[in-house]
């Protein structure tokens, strides 16, 4: 009920702001395609690694609205791991309206404080700090969603609500954020944040409070350092979640990466987590890359996870190499993933393979247009 009185409300918000302004209203487009098959000589899958068009209203220089389908791994496919095709529809991934409150207010300087607001639905999280291409260790970026961490409003997709948000910046170097979805006081699944984020020199920061679906919730904190001084470039984070209620685990993670002439990357990070099959354990994985770029038009990259869990059956845990090369917009990847098996082993996470292929890696190839 709160969900459907929420997008109500918002939806007769959007025609009341609209109709005087629909003159003047701009509309753009944005969207990706990623589709693949990965096959490992016995069995195969095809996957959509990213499916979605986003549509954004403009209807003034302080007001727009964001609407985004999206069919992440659900458009039409046929795996020989299951023998079934499937078919879903796309789903609704981001409808909000974003205002510039402080903007709409001719009084206000915005460069001292300025507010904005988001009222739809979708995802609101602190900032993703991370160094490597899997990015797990940026898990302080938490919020409004059940998913992991996507970054500000709408950036990425986990699973999505009905929600308002209020983000306040000061002094365009601190941001203070308040975001409460329909489900926040529910018995469950309750979703909140009150937090701030910004960046001072080369030091970026976050940290706030969340329930996260627990109803004491938790503190997430991070850091992320930042410096160039050619032709090198570093950077360093550190997360830190404190759980509050005393029968969930708090979780840190630490990374760096260092980069030459913006070609050659070498990055690695430490985490801390509670494996599948021992979720009272509390364990250390490691995942880090290697990435050449070549050329403008054509890279190789190296990833691989690491587990340090005594009881796994394997410390070399995934590893994902793939080339990629540009035909004008369109981009082109062919790579091969492994993945172990066996006790705490880490799921064959997939990074730019279209799936893990039901944990059995395989050779694949992928295309990616964005427009």
């Amino acid at each position: 009920m709160r969900k459907t009185w929420l997008l109500g409300l918002l939806a007769g918000a959007l025609v009341v702001i609209g109709l005087p302004a629909m003159a003047a209203t701009t509309l753009g487009t944005s969207g990706e395609l990623t589709y693949g098959i990965i096959d490992n000589g016995s069995v195969a899958n095809d996957a959509w690694g990213n499916a979605y068009i986003n549509f954004t209203a403009t209807i003034d220089a302080n007001n727009m609205v964001n609407f985004e389908l999206g069919g992440w791994n659900v458009l039409p496919t046929y795996s020989t791991i299951t023998g079934t095709a499937a078919e879903v529809a796309p789903k609704i991934s981001n409808f909000y309206l974003k205002s510039d409150i402080g903007g709409d207010m001719a009084m206000m300087d915005t460069k001292t404080f300025d507010t904005v607001l988001y009222a739809g639905y979708g995802v609101f999280d602190l900032p993703d700090f991370n160094v490597t291409q899997y990015g797990p260790e940026g898990f302080a970026a938490m919020g409004v969603d059940t998913g992991w961490g996507d970054g500000m409003f709408g950036s990425e997709i986990g699973d999505a609500f009905p929600l308002i948000a209020i983000n306040a910046n000061v002094m365009g170097m601190v941001n203070i954020v308040a975001a409460a979805s329909s489900t926040a006081f529910a018995a469950t699944n309750q979703q909140a944040l009150l937090g701030a984020y910004g960046t001072i020199g080369p030091v970026s920061f976050e940290g706030g409070w969340t329930l996260s679906g627990d109803s004491m919730g938790y503190i997430p904190l991070g850091v992320k350092f930042s410096s160039a001084m050619d032709p090198v470039s570093v950077s360093a984070m550190a997360s830190y979640v404190l759980a509050l209620d005393s029968a969930k685990y708090s979780n840190w993670s630490a990374g760096a990466a260092v980069t030459f002439a913006g070609s050659y990357t070498v990055d690695f990070a430490m985490l801390s987590y509670q494996p599948s099959y021992e979720p009272t354990v509390t364990a250390l994985k490691g995942t880090g890359d290697v990435i050449v770029n070549i050329t403008k038009t054509l890279g190789v990259i190296g990833s691989v996870y690491l587990n340090f869990d005594p009881n796994a059956a394997a410390a070399f845990d995934t590893v994902e190499v793939s080339a990629w090369t540009l035909f004008g917009p369109a981009k082109v990847r062919l790579g091969y993933l492994y993945g172990a098996t066996g006790t705490d082993n880490l799921g064959t996470p997939n990074l730019n393979a279209p799936s893990n292929n039901g944990g059995k890696g395989g050779i694949f190839l992928t295309t990616d247009l964005a427009f």
